[in-house]
């Protein structure tokens, strides 16, 4: 079945997918802003977009995928900022409400919705602060990791967040035989 331009597979066959939904916004006919060049959009409640669009994520996370890219997409119902920035998003739907335990990555950084309206700085510490655990190709990476070790030190991360990222990097590269 087609899903806003995805193969749409049932809980049963999706456990190996990267669940993503941000195909469909390229070509503009999903409720997200289109934030990879466009800033078209049309407003749905949060009700509307759990129900629809958040349907692969939810397929794809009671099948037990371990892994989820969140794409740069504003909801302007729950968030202002782009979903790999938002906490709403990123910590309160995908981890609160979805109950993903897995790694989330962002989509690029280098793409325009993040490198035309943020600092590498700033999105990256903005990503780790949201819950995110891997950051997708920041345009600068010497300067992504001087800015996450400038927040743990001045206390505007925890080590603890850090750790919980690593910890579930780590716990899926050790479930797939990537550490010895």
């Amino acid at each position: 079945m087609e899903y806003e331009g995805i193969l749409y597979r049932p809980p049963s066959e999706a456990r190996s997918l990267i669940i993503q939904v941000t195909i469909g916004c390229a070509h503009n006919r999903c409720t997200f802003c289109n934030m990879y060049r466009a800033k078209k959009f049309r407003v749905r409640s949060k009700e509307e977009i759990m129900a629809d669009e958040m349907q692969p994520f939810r397929s794809g996370i009671e099948a037990g995928a371990e892994f989820v890219m969140v794409g740069h997409l504003i909801v302007p119902d729950i968030d202002e900022v782009p979903a790999t920035l938002s906490y709403k998003i990123a910590t309160g739907i995908l981890r609160d409400e979805l109950k993903f335990e897995g790694v989330a990555i962002t989509d690029s950084f280098e793409m325009e919705s993040i490198a035309d309206n943020y600092s590498v700085d700033d999105a990256v510490v903005m990503s780790v602060k949201a819950g995110i655990d891997m950051i997708l190709q920041p345009k600068d990476m010497a300067s992504a990791v001087n800015s996450l070790e400038q927040a743990v030190a001045d206390g505007e991360l925890s080590e603890d967040r850090i750790d919980e990222s690593v910890r579930r990097i780590l716990t899926l590269k050790e479930s797939r035989g990537l550490l010895k």
